[in-house]
């Protein structure tokens, strides 16, 4: 099968949160977890992807029909090179690493009670308490009006006569 179904399915009352992340790697580690449900997941299963607030964090949960993960194996999974038997290719790197990757968000990825059949990820990442999204929307702001000035200034230059 080509194509796969991808729920996106925010939660009643979710809007705007504000995070501090490193796009790319926080994006990894949502990559990451997206294909290895897609991976271990019957080809006509639908992965679920649950984004929500909770407490103090954004928190993303992929939820799948795979095999599972045995609550055995739910910390071992994230070890190095650990593969849990798994006949799929790959080293066993990208869980270890997108743990590590979330905790240097301040976050947390896990392999929770499942909401499905298969397993459920949950990725949480800390927002940014509300005085400190405040004082990054002045920063912007002030780093955006700033770059106008030096736009404007830029353009003045740019029409001065040249010295022939």
């Amino acid at each position: 099968m080509l194509f796969r179904s991808l729920v996106w399915s925010p939660a009643d009352g979710v809007g705007p949160a504000i995070v501090a992340i490193d796009r790319l790697r926080l994006g990894q580690v949502v990559e990451n977890v997206v294909t290895n449900a897609l991976k271990f997941s019957p080809s006509d299963a639908p992965v679920l992807i649950e984004p929500s607030l909770e407490e103090a964090a954004l928190v993303i949960a992929v939820s799948d029909d795979g095999p599972g993960v045995a609550p055995g194996d739910r910390e071992r999974l994230f070890e190095r090179f650990e593969r849990l038997g798994a006949r799929e290719p790959g080293i066993g790197l990208g869980m270890y690493l997108s743990r590590e990757i979330a905790r240097a968000h301040s976050g947390e990825l896990e392999v929770a009670e499942p909401r499905r059949r298969g397993a459920t990820f949950v990725l949480r990442v800390p927002l940014v308490p509300e005085r400190a999204a405040q004082d990054q929307r002045s920063a912007t702001s002030a780093v955006d009006r700033k770059s106008t000035r030096l736009k404007s200034s830029h353009t003045a230059i740019s029409r001065m006569p040249s010295s022939a």
